[in-house]
C-alpha cells in the first residue's frame, strides 16, 4: 500500500510504501491446486477435513458412497460416520490435532444408501508454514477388494510447493511425474524406498526397470503424448540393484496442460502377485494345451447345446475329421444313429449342474463309414468361471470292447464242440418262452451219452473230445431252423424247439438224433458206436429253470430205465421227484436236525503258497441215506423256500467255526455264499450284523460269494442289500464269473472286490486254446479293474503254475484238498503249507 507524505504547501515530498509477505499464501494456494489435481486423477477416495467439517470430495468418493461433492461439503464429518462408530471419528480427529498420521485403519463409512461400506482409511495431517495443522487429507479405501488388490492406485503426483511435496512423501502408493522430455519431475516416498531414486537423483529411473521391459515403457510413454486424452498402461518388472524382480502396472495421465501440474501422473501398482498367478495359468494351460495336442485321448469343449467349440488333433485319428471342420457343429453329429437316443439321454440327464460328470460308451462312425466304439467323461464346467463348457474326454475303445465282446461270445460257446452252452441255452430258451403264443408250445430234450466214461477210461480223454465233436457234427445239420442243438454238460447235449404245435414234433427229433447214431462213428482209428437216452419236458411252465427241471428229471428216469431210453415228463414223475430225499419235508427235518453243515475248502496263495482263506460249502449227511449232493438239496431248498433258513444256518455255524480257529491263533478270511433269496432279503444285513456280533468275528473276515443270476433278480434290492453289506465291512466276491451274463455294466455296478474263474474253464487250461484265451482275458480284465483273482477247481500243479504266471493270485481246488469238516480244517492246512510248493 503506497501513501502520500505532502510538505505545508501541499506538495508530495515523500511515498511511504507498506509492504506484506504474501508467500505463504501464495504457496497455500498452489499446495491447494496441487492437493485437487492430486485428488481428481486418484482411483481412492479422497476428502479434506478442516476440524471435523468436510472441505473437498473427490470424483472417486462419490463412486464408493454414493454422495456427490455438492451433499458432502461443508458438512460434518457425522454425515459418513455410523452413530455406533463416533468414537473413531472424536479418535480421528484427536490425532488430527496432534498432527499424527493414520494409516490402513478398517472401518465402515455410511453410504447415501444407507449401507455400510468397509473401507481402510489413511490420515494425513497438513501443515501450513508455521508447522500448524492447516487440513487433514483423508483417503479412503475400498476394503471389499483389499485381497484383490496388491497397491491400490491413489492420487496423481505432482511437483508443486512444499505441501505438494509433502503429500507425496506421505503417499502409499508408487507416483512419479515427468515432464514432456521424459524428465523425472517428482516421487512420492514409495518410489524413494524401493528404487532410490529422487527427482534430483543423478541415477537415470530407467535403469531401475527391467531390461526386457524398457521398450514397452517407451511406448506408452510416447502413446500417452500423442492421444492425451487417454490413458495407456504398461506392465513392467521394476528390478531395484540388489533387490527382487517385481511387475509393476503403471498408468500415464497427460497433465502436461494443466498449469499447476504440468507433467505427466504416472500411477504405478505393484501387481507381482496377480501377474505371476497369470503367468503361472498361462503356463498350465499352455502346458495342458500341449499335453492334448499329443495326446491319443480326444479333448472337446462343448456349449450347452452340444456345439463343439474346441477340439483336441486326436480327433482326426479317432474320428477321422479335420478338427477345424468339427468346430461349430454339434457333438451329437458324430454319435452313430442307434445310439443317439441313448446318448442325448445320459448327457441331458447326467450333466443337470456344475460339476456333475456322466460316463457313456457309444459308437461313432468315422469319416470311412467304420464304426468304432468310444468312452466319452464328460464334466459340466459351464458355470465355472475359469471354464465355461462341457469338457470331454473321448477314447477309442473299440479293441477292449472287441475283446470284451469276443470273452461274451467265448462265455456262451462250447469251445470243443462250437455248439451254444449251457448259459447261451438259457438264454435262448428264455427268448423262445417269452415269444411263443397261444397256439404253440415250447420243448427241451436232453440227450445224454451211455456208458461215455467207458469210452474215455478205455480209449482216453482225446477219443472222448474227438467222439463228442463228430456227434455235434452229425446232429446239427439234421435240425430244422426252429430248433436249437447245445452241449449242455459233460456228455449230454440239448435240443431246444420252438414253435412246436403237436407234441409229435417233438418225438419226431428225438427219433431223428437217436436214429442218427446208428451208424458208427470213426475216431482216431478207432469205431465207436453211440446209444442215447433222452428226457423230454413241454412247455406251458413260463420258467426256464422249471422246464429244464422237468427234461432233468425226464432223463434221470431214462438212464435208471436202460440204455437208450426215452421218458416224456408226466405228472407221476413230478410226485417221483418230489419224493425223494429233497422235498420240502425231509430237508426241513434235515436243517432243523443240523444235519447240513459247512465243510471248509482251503484257498491257496500261488505265490506263496499259504492257506489265506477258506470257502464254507453246505454238506448234508443224512441220518439214514447218507450223503446227499449238494447239487440235489440246494435246488430243492431253492424251489421249496428253504434255502434262507438254510443259509442263516450256514453262517451262522461258519462264523462261529472262524471264531474257534482264531481263538486257536489261526485268522482265516471266509466265504459264504449268498443266495439270491439273501441278497433280496431286506432284513439280511441285520441278521448279517447280529451274527458277527454274536460270533465275536470282524465283518473283514467275512465276504458273501454272489452270482451273476442273483445279482440280476432284482437289481435295485440286491443293490442296496450290498451297499448295506459294505457299511458292515463285509466284502464280496463275483463267484463263476465267465459262466453267466458277465457284462462289464454289471460288474461296474456290483460292489465286489474279487471274481472268480469258473471250474468249467480252469479245467481247460493247457488243453483248450479258447479256455487258454478265455481265462487270459478273465485275469487281464479283472486285474486291469483293481480286482483280486480267484480261480476255482484247480486240480493239477501244470495248472497251479499257469495260473499264477498269467497273474492270478490265488486258487482252491482238489489239488490241495476237497471241502473238509471243520475240525480237520487246521490239520489239512498245515499239511499243505508243510509240502505245497509256491506255483
Amino acid at each position: 500500500t503506497n501513501i502520500a507524505v505532502r510538505g505545508d504547501d501541499g506538495s508530495i515530498s515523500a511515498i511511504v510504501s507498506r509492504c506484506r509477505d504474501r508467500r505463504d499464501e501464495l504457496s497455500a494456494k498452489c499446495a491447494t491446486a496441487a492437493l485437487d489435481a492430486l485428488a481428481e486423477v486418484s482411483p481412492n477416495a479422497v476428502m479434506t477435513v478442516t476440524g471435523e467439517v468436510i472441505t473437498s470430495w473427490n470424483p472417486a468418493a462419490t463412486r464408493l458412497l454414493g454422495w456427490s461433492a455438492d451433499e458432502v461439503i461443508g458438512q460434518n464429518t457425522t454425515l459418513i460416520t455410523p452413530p455406533e462408530r463416533s468414537h473413531e471419528r472424536e479418535q480421528g480427529a484427536a490425532h488430527l490435532r496432534g498432527g499424527e498420521t493414520v494409516n490402513g485403519h478398517a472401518t465402515v463409512r455410511l453410504a447415501r444408501d444407507g449401507s455400510q461400506v468397509p473401507v481402510l482409511i489413511d490420515v494425513v495431517p497438513v501443515f501450513d508454514a508455521v508447522r500448524q495443522v492447516w487440513i487433514g487429507l483423508v483417503t479412503m479405501r475400498d476394503g471389499r477388494t483389499r485381497d484383490e488388490v496388491v497397491e491400490a492406485a491413489v492420487e496423481a503426483a505432482v511437483r508443486a510447493e512444499t505441501r505438494s511435496r509433502l503429500l507425496l512423501a506421505s503417499s502409499a502408493e508408487g507416483i512419479a511425474v515427468i515432464d514432456g522430455e521424459g524428465r523425472l519431475k517428482a516421487v512420492s516416498s514409495s518410489v524413494e524406498r524401493r528404487t532410490g531414486v529422487t527427482a534430483d537423483s543423478p541415477v537415470d529411473p530407467v535403469l531401475t526397470v527391467h531390461p526386457d521391459d524398457r521398450d514397452a515403457l517407451a511406448r506408452t510413454f510416447r502413446a500417452v503424448l500423442e492421444h492425451p486424452a487417454e490413458q495407456p498402461v504398461a506392465l513392467f518388472r521394476l528390478n531395484p540393484s540388489g533387490g527382487e524382480a517385481r511387475w509393476r502396472e503403471a498408468t500415464f495421465t497427460n497433465l502436461l496442460h494443466d498449469p499447476v501440474v504440468a507433467g505427466i501422473v504416472v500411477n504405478v501398482q505393484d501387481v507381482h502377485e496377480r501377474e505371476v498367478a497369470a503367468r503361472a495359468l498361462r503356463e498350465s494351460q499352455s502346458r495342458w494345451s500341449a499335453v492334448a495336442n499329443r495326446s491319443s485321448d480326444v479333448a472337446m469343449f462343448f456349449e450347452a447345446d452340444g456345439t463343439i467349440r474346441w477340439v483336441s488333433p486326436a480327433v482326426h485319428e479317432v474320428f477321422g475329421r479335420d478338427p477345424a471342420d468339427l468346430v461349430g457343429t454339434t457333438g451329437f453329429d458324430l454319435v452313430h444313429p442307434d445310439d443317439l437316443e441313448y446318448v442325448m439321454t445320459e448327457f441331458l440327464t447326467g450333466l443337470t449342474y456344475t460339476g456333475d460328470h456322466v460316463t457313456v460308451e457309444f459308437r461313432v462312425v468315422d469319416s470311412d463309414g467304420r464304426v468304432r466304439w468310444v468312452e466319452e467323461v464328460a464334466t459340466n464346467l459351464l458355470d465355472d468361471p475359469d471354464v465355461g463348457f462341457i469338457v470331454a474326454n473321448v477314447r477309442d475303445v473299440t479293441e477292449r470292447r472287441s475283446a470284451h465282446d469276443e470273452l461274451a461270445r467265448l462265455a456262451l460257446v462250447d469251445d470243443l464242440t462250437g455248439l451254444p452252452n449251457r448259459n447261451a441255452l438259457l438264454e435262448i430258451a428264455r427268448t423262445g418262452l417269452a415269444a411263443r403264443d397261444a397256439e404253440h408250445e415250447c420243448g427241451v430234450v436232453f440227450f445224454d451219452i451211455d456208458d461215455f466214461c467207458d469210452v474215455n477210461d478205455t480209449l482216453g480223454h482225446a477219443v472222448g473230445d474227438a467222439l463228442l465233436l463228430a456227434i455235434a457234427e452229425r446232429v446239427s445239420p439234421m435240425l430244422s431252423s426252429c430248433c436249437s442243438l447245445a452241449r449242455f454238460g459233460d456228455d449230454q447235449f440239448a435240443v431246444f424247439c420252438r414253435d412246436v404245435s403237436d407234441p409229435q414234433q417233438i418225438r419226431g427229433i428225438v427219433r431223428l438224433v437217436q436214429g442218427a447214431m446208428e451208424a458208427p462213428f470213426h475216431v482216431d482209428g478207432h469205431e465207436v458206436f453211440v446209444v442215447l437216452s433222452a428226457g423230454v419236458a413241454l412247455s406251458p411252465p413260463d420258467d426256464v429253470d422249471a422246464l429244464l427241471r422237468r427234461a432233468d428229471t425226464a432223463l434221470y428216469r431214462a438212464k435208471r430205465a436202460g440204455r437208450g431210453q426215452t421218458v416224456y415228463f408226466e405228472r407221476e414223475l413230478a410226485a417221483e421227484s418230489r419224493n425223494r430225499l429233497y422235498h420240502a419235508g425231509e430237508l426241513r427235518r434235515g436243517i432243523e436236525r443240523h444235519e447240513i453243515r459247512p465243510h471248509y475248502q482251503p484257498v491257496v496263495d500261488l505265490a506263496t503258497g499259504k492257506v489265506v482263506a477258506v470257502e464254507a460249502l453246505a454238506r448234508w449227511t443224512h441220518a439214514t441215506e447218507g450223503v446227499i449232493p449238494p447239487d440235489v438239496f440246494i435246488p430243492a431248498a431253492e424251489a421249496t423256500g428253504l434255502i434262507g433258513e438254510l443259509g442263516r444256518q450256514i453262517l451262522d455255524q461258519a462264523c462261529r467255526d472262524a471264531r474257534r480257529w482264531l481263538d486257536q491263533g489261526r485268522r482265516l478270511q471266509v466265504s459264504v455264499n449268498a443266495s439270491a433269496v439273501q441278497l433280496m432279503d431286506r432284513s439280511f444285513p441285520s441278521q448279517v450284523a447280529e451274527t458277527l456280533i454274536l460270533s465275536r468275528v470282524a465283518a473283514d473276515q467275512l465276504t458273501f460269494e454272489i452270482t451273476e443270476t442273483a445279482a440280476l433278480r432284482d437289481m435295485g434290492v440286491v443293490l442296496e442289500t450290498l451297499r448295506r453289506l459294505g457299511e458292515l465291512g463285509v466284502e464280496m466276491s463275483l463267484d463263476d464269473f465267465g459262466t453267466g451274463y458277465s457284462s462289464l455294466s454289471l460288474l461296474k455296478r456290483l460292489p465286489v472286490a474279487a471274481i472268480k474263474i469258473d471250474r468249467s474253464f480252469v479245467s481247460g487250461l493247457g488243453q483248450s486254446s479258447d479256455d487258454d484265451r478265455i481265462v487270459t482275458g478273465v485275469i487281464n480284465l479283472g486285474s486291469a479293474l483293481g480286482y483280486r483273482i480267484v480261480a476255482e477247481g484247480v486240480e493239477t500243479e501244470d495248472q497251479a503254475s499257469m495260473l499264477r504266471d498269467l497273474g492270478c493270485g490265488v486258487a482252491q481246488g482238489y489239488l490241495w484238498s476237497p471241502a473238509v469238516p471243520a475240525g480237520d480244517l487246521l490239520g489239512v492246512i498245515d499239511r499243505i503249507e508243510g509240502e505245497s510248493p509256491p506255483y
